[in-house]
Parts: structure tokens; C-alpha cells; sequence
């Protein structure tokens, strides 16, 4: 499917079968009830739990353990407004605002103590440089303390600079809410005036994740893992725009662009409450599992059954008939693909 095309955009069939089968229930349940497409939350819910599984966590794509990738995902679901793509949303983040409301409640303590502690370590380090001063060498200097940190998963309406402190302070990564995907790629550098692409840069290395460092004229910041997952939604007709006027240089193309049909029928149900349970459940596992990181490594059938698909994508991405843009974005297909292996098996 081109849909960086003039042609009108085929919306192939959603699947249930294609997906981990608590997801496609759950996706099912809120398809009915709300009567969207299904694929609207689906590629949500992929789109959150690639941001929620910390980034330490790894497939091994190849035996030589050379070639390695994270869950790390950018997912735009392509549609009109009429396909209703904020309800299901608006459901799915519930959880993780949840999530976040504990962890902001949890350094408020934290931060509380810190101040306190903060207040000590100065009159410490005042008695301390006093008696320095009066002659006193051997006295040693307090051990300032130690900050906390505000543990974060989504982020929306963020700059690069501010995305800098968060992802600073949050090396497993973070998720970029984007309502209007067209807003993201038309407010590249809008607050520099000078023409210069670097905030494209910036995104553009946030997708492979590793470390990062941010020089400016006051300041050094090292980050750890400069990592961000996308989630946003766009109209056909902008994408196309801006696909037809935006720099060719693999932005657009990480994407993974999912066609949405419109709004239909929907039974007004109350959610299932085991589905509700499990996606909760879901997020929270996700989010306390070792921030150390774990490696998957694949069996031997399994590994040849990713080469045989790795093959594919490029006999596809190959093919002569097709846009240069989406023969560069199939191309991307074989490290997104080992990316959604490792997510749908810790799912």
C-alpha cells in the first residue's frame, strides 16, 4: 500500500490472527463499542507498549549478535477525522496516566526529603568551610545529596530541548504524543528562524536510540539512551503534502503508517472488565521490569524464519514500480519487523 501516492488509498483488511490474541480481543471490544476500525487500536496499543517496555530490553537479530534492536516504534494511523482515533486513545492512556500519577506522587516525597536533606548538607558545608578557614584541614567536606529524578513515559507538545532533560533523566525511553502528526513535521525548528534542520537531526537519531550529547554555549548534557517512540494520528491529503515537500531524509519513511476506514456502527457496551484488567496489568509489567535490560536471542527455526522475512522485505523493497520514498521506507522493514518481533513476544 503507497500511501504516498495521488491515488486513492486501499485500506488492506485488519487481521485478528496478525496479532497477539489478547490484543486483537481487547482491539476487537473497543471496535464494537466505540465503532471504530479496529486497526485504530491496535496500532495504539502497539504504539504505547513499544514505549512502555524499557529500551535495555533487546532481540538479537542475527547469530553473531552484531545486529540488535529495541521495541522502539513510530506509528501514525492515516485517516480522516471521521475515524474517530482520540476515543479509543483517550482509553488506552488511562492506565498510564494512572502510572505516572504514582510515579509523580512518589518524587514528590522523594524531592520533599531531598530538600530537606539539601538544607542539612548547607549548614554542614558552611560549619565545615568555617573551620577550614580557622585553620582546620582535616575536617572533611559533606557529600552533597543527590537529586531525584521524575520518572516520565509520555510526553506531548515537547520541544527538543525539553525532550533533551526528560529522555536525560529517563534512559528507557519515552513516548511522544502527537495529536496531529502534521503539527510535528510542520513545527520542525519553528523557534529557530535560521534555517537550520538540527531538531530534524535530533528526531531523526531518536529512533535508533544509544547515547547523545548536547553541547551549547552554558552547558554539557549527556544522555544516556536518546530514544523516543511516536504515536500520533494524520489526514491523508496533509500526509501527502507533506511527503511531497518534506526532506528526503528517512523521517517520514520510519514510520509505520497505518489506513484507518471510517466510523461505523457501535453498541455503546461498558468496556469488558477482564480486557481493561489485562491492559493495565500489561502496562504496569511492562513498566516494572528490569531497567538493566534482558537480550533475546532467537531459536535456530526462528532464525531462519526472520532471514526468510528480512528476504522478502527487500525482494519487495526492491521493486522497480515503486515511489523511491517507499522503496526507502521498505528498506527500514527489516529492523521494524525484528521490533515488533521482540514486542508481540513479551506481550
Amino acid at each position: 500500500m503507497d500511501i504516498l501516492s495521488e491515488e486513492a488509498v486501499h485500506t488492506p483488511q485488519w487481521q485478528a490472527e496478525h496479532y497477539p490474541v489478547m490484543l486483537a480481543t481487547y482491539a476487537v471490544d473497543i471496535s464494537e463499542r466505540m465503532g471504530v476500525d479496529p486497526a485504530i487500536p491496535t496500532w495504539q496499543m502497539i504504539g504505547l507498549l513499544a514505549g512502555a517496555l524499557p529500551d535495555f530490553h533487546r532481540i538479537q537479530v542475527t547469530r553473531n549478535g552484531m545486529w540488535k534492536e529495541s521495541a522502539r516504534l513510530w506509528v501514525g494511523i492515516v485517516g480522516n477525522p471521521s475515524v474517530k482515533k482520540s476515543p479509543p486513545l483517550t482509553e488506552l492512556c488511562g492506565p498510564i496516566n494512572e502510572i505516572e500519577r504514582q510515579w509523580y506522587d512518589e518524587w514528590l516525597m522523594q524531592y520533599a526529603r531531598y530538600q530537606q536533606d539539601l538544607k542539612i548538607f548547607k549548614a554542614l558545608e558552611a560549619k565545615a568551610v568555617k573551620a577550614r578557614v580557622a585553620g582546620e584541614q582535616d575536617v572533611e567536606m559533606p557529600t552533597p545529596p543527590t537529586e531525584p529524578v521524575q520518572r516520565r513515559m509520555l510526553v506531548t507538545d515537547v520541544t527538543v530541548e525539553g525532550l533533551c532533560r526528560i529522555t536525560r533523566d529517563n534512559p528507557h525511553g519515552v513516548i511522544s504524543l502527537q495529536d496531529e502528526l502534521s503539527g510535528f513535521f510542520g513545527g520542525m525548528d519553528a523557534y529557530r528562524g535560521n534555517g537550520v534542520s538540527k531538531d530534524r537531526g535530533d528526531w531523526l537519531k531518536s529512533f535508533n536510540g544509544g547515547p547523545h550529547r548536547v553541547d551549547r554555549a552554558q552547558r554539557h548534557t549527556y544522555i544516556e539512551n536518546w530514544s523516543t517512540c511516536i504515536l500520533g494520528g494524520i489526514q491523508p491529503e496533509p500526509m501527502r503534502a507533506i511527503a511531497k515537500n518534506l526532506k528526503d531524509d528517512g523521517l517520514l519513511q520510519r514510520f509505520l503508517f497505518i489506513a484507518a476506514e471510517d466510523a461505523g456502527p457501535y453498541n455503546d457496551e461498558p468496556p469488558r472488565p477482564e480486557l481493561t484488567a489485562w491492559w493495565a496489568d500489561l502496562l504496569r509489567r511492562f513498566t516494572q521490569v528490569s531497567l538493566g535490560g534482558q537480550e533475546y536471542e532467537l531459536t535456530l527455526d526462528a532464525q531462519e524464519a526472520m532471514r526468510e522475512a528480512h528476504r522478502e522485505i527487500t525482494r519487495t523493497a526492491i521493486n522497480p514500480d515503486y515511489d523511491p520514498r517507499l522503496q526507502t521506507a521498505l528498506q527500514k522493514g527489516e529492523g521494524i519487523f525484528s521490533r515488533l518481533v521482540l514486542l508481540f513476544h513479551c506481550i
